[in-house]
């Protein structure tokens, strides 16, 4: 992925004032939302039921990507941190298991989905994943307490 090496330099560029890691998933989780809300956008430009070019698709793609790298490595890297040395192997366990459990999660939420449904699918998909950024966001400076410094 071409954004890994993009991230790793601007994290090691901001050095110390690099946001938290709970702010780092909460932006990811903008990004995320804001790729749902992107692919809205041609079936409200353009209506459902016509073809329209790739470059939507692929805008997407770079959106979410943004917010995976945000999620992704900053989760496994906090959970090996703030795991006890005795359940690292546990935890690491639960934190891809909590993947998996949103992945059936998903595939429930995408029964909604039809060419009748797509603009307000990926809008309500979209606006509640960014309302979640914004909660997280809120609770930050608890959560960075709770964390006693670990970045």
């Amino acid at each position: 992925m071409i954004y890994v090496p993009i991230f790793a330099w601007l994290w090691g560029k901001m050095g110390k004032k690099q946001p938290s890691s709970s702010k780092k998933f909460a932006y990811g989780l903008f990004a995320a939302g804001l790729s749902f809300l992107w692919m809205m956008l041609p079936g409200m430009i353009f209506g459902t039921d016509v073809k329209v070019s790739p470059f939507w698709l692929i805008m997407s793609w770079a959106i979410v990507i943004v917010g995976e790298m945000l999620i992704s490595p900053i989760g496994l890297s906090v959970t090996n941190k703030l795991a006890p040395k005795s359940f690292q192997a546990q935890m690491m366990s639960i934190w891809f298991l909590s993947n998996a459990a949103s992945q059936a999660i998903n595939a429930q939420i995408v029964k909604f989905y039809t060419s009748e449904t797509e603009v307000a699918y990926y809008g309500i998909v979209g606006g509640i994943t960014i309302v979640f950024g914004i909660i997280l966001l809120f609770y930050v400076p608890r959560i960075e307490k709770l964390m006693s410094g670990i970045k």
